[in-house]
């Protein structure tokens, strides 16, 4: 959980792999993945229309699910911080629909 915040920014309509999920690490039964990462928080923009960012782990089985939603209400902006943040066992990914304009996500890994 040490270190510097880390930062990804994205548009609209955008799926972007910010940190890559590994399932097929050696050490994954005995000492979990290598590719932690501690999601701290959101800051969205939404344009004329509802805007939705979903934040996404691997799963045990390797695919890609959503563990967060965060929505905005059209012609807003809005935030979420976890000071401690939470815990993202195989990755990140992070999907924004048409409706967001401006996304910035703090992580660390």
């Amino acid at each position: 959980m040490a270190g510097s915040y880390l930062r990804h920014q994205q548009g609209s309509n955008a799926t972007t792999i910010v940190v890559a999920g590994d399932t097929n690490n050696a050490n994954t039964a005995a000492r979990g993945t290598n590719q932690v990462v501690y999601f701290r928080g959101i800051y969205l923009e939404a344009d004329s229309s509802d805007g939705t960012v979903d934040i996404q782990s691997k799963n045990a089985a390797g695919t890609w699910t959503t563990d967060s939603t965060f929505k905005v209400n059209s012609g807003s902006s809005d935030s979420f911080y976890a000071d401690a943040g939470y815990k993202l066992k195989r990755g990140m990914r992070v999907i924004s629909n048409s409706g967001i304009t401006n996304c910035v996500i703090s992580y660390t890994a």
